[in-house]
């Protein structure tokens, strides 16, 4: 279970850089861009992408989500570090990790700082409601402390 994550963080990774490097070299022709500025970060619109899950108020807790589309659904994978031995409920908020504002997807919570979820929604209907971030709460019996929060935004 570690190695196939660590593979797909190698691979996630990979396909960013090489992503990266054709829009860049698709830019420097025609972009009034400086060579020593750098574009802002986006998630590239694919068919995968992964994004940090950050501890919220020194709890320790932080990760990775990673977001795989196949067959028009969206399967969203976390694994934390640093997690108690107990339930925590996660979810999609519409907003930020300073603001969040209503629910937009309900997640499998994290038992032992995994949890594996399949939406039933494509890549590119899921970012229509950007910004979006995914939050995880203390524990089932407290739902309202968040412990872990990383956003999700490709614009």
């Amino acid at each position: 279970s570690v190695l196939i994550f660590i593979f797909l963080v190698i691979i996630t990774i990979v396909m960013f850089i090489n992503f990266n490097k054709q829009t860049v070299k698709k830019n420097e022709a025609s972009s009034p861009i400086p060579a020593s500025s750098s574009p802002p970060l986006t998630i590239p619109l694919s068919n995968m992408f992964t994004i940090n899950i950050n501890e919220v108020k020194s709890s320790g807790e932080s990760g990775t989500a990673i977001f795989t589309e196949s067959s028009g659904n969206l399967e969203v994978k976390i694994s934390l570090k640093g997690y108690p031995n107990i339930s925590q409920p996660a979810f999609i908020h519409q907003g930020d990790c300073d603001k969040k504002v209503k629910i937009n997807n309900v997640l499998a919570s994290v038992v032992a700082g995994e949890s594996t979820t399949v939406i039933e929604t494509t890549m590119a209907d899921f970012l229509k409601n950007q910004p979006l971030a995914l939050y995880i709460y203390k524990s089932v019996a407290d739902i309202t402390t968040p412990v872990s929060c990383g956003v999700i935004q490709t614009h």
